[in-house]
């Protein structure tokens, strides 16, 4: 029988919320998701109903909040930049039709891969402007190779990267190795499947975060 762990306390997470909510209103928003294996196809499933719940709360529009989203697993695919949609219902479209594919995890490539392409300003950053710059990696944790240089050269870019840990992520120093500083206050690790993770990340990021109700 699997022992029961009691729901996370949105207090344990403030920081995490404050931070992330007080960039959220205009911004350059890449979500860089990991579609390996490890994930599989039901968390993946619930990983694309929580993009949807998230952008539905944000203020998407040319002149307000970006987004552009980019999957991984052996090599990162660009699903569409930070200029592709200038509406709503355009992302959320897309959205629903996500497909998964699987294979390994390469997280370093992905994040190189988001630095040197999706945060630039053919592909729609505005950070000539004076935006904030967002990334939010959305991982198992576990990498086939090194992300610890690529993670610090996005940081080094004026990006604020936040790290998710999802599946059974064994040490939060993976993730803090991903998320900017101080870690603590831009990672979240669960170290359970207990809950699944779109009611975890629906509880702490989207509710406190966008305030959905």
């Amino acid at each position: 029988m699997t022992k029961s762990i009691p729901p996370p306390q949105p207090h344990q997470y403030s920081h995490f919320r404050e931070s992330v909510c007080s960039s959220a209103s205009v911004a350059d928003i890449v979500f860089l998701v990991d579609e390996s294996s490890r994930i599989g196809q039901r968390n993946f499933h619930l990983i694309r109903t929580f993009l949807l719940k998230v952008i539905s709360a944000l203020d998407i529009g040319p002149d307000n909040v970006r987004v552009a989203l980019v999957l991984y697993s052996d090599k990162p695919r660009l699903e569409f930049s930070l200029d592709t949609f200038e509406k709503k219902p355009e992302v959320l479209n897309y959205l629903t039709k996500l497909p998964y594919r699987g294979g390994q995890t390469y997280t370093g490539a992905a994040i190189d891969f988001v630095r040197k392409k999706v945060f630039s300003k053919k592909m729609g950053s505005r950070k000539d402007q004076g935006v904030q710059q967002l990334a939010v990696v959305i991982t198992d944790g576990e990498s086939l190779d090194n992300f610890t240089g690529p993670a610090s050269k996005l940081r080094r870019k004026g990006v604020t990267v936040y790290a998710v840990g999802i599946q059974n992520v064994s040490a939060s120093d993976q993730l803090y190795k991903i998320a900017s500083h101080p870690p603590r206050k831009h990672s979240l690790t669960y170290p359970s499947l207990a809950y699944p993770i779109f009611w975890i990340i629906q509880a702490i990021f989207v509710v406190n975060v966008f305030n959905i109700s």
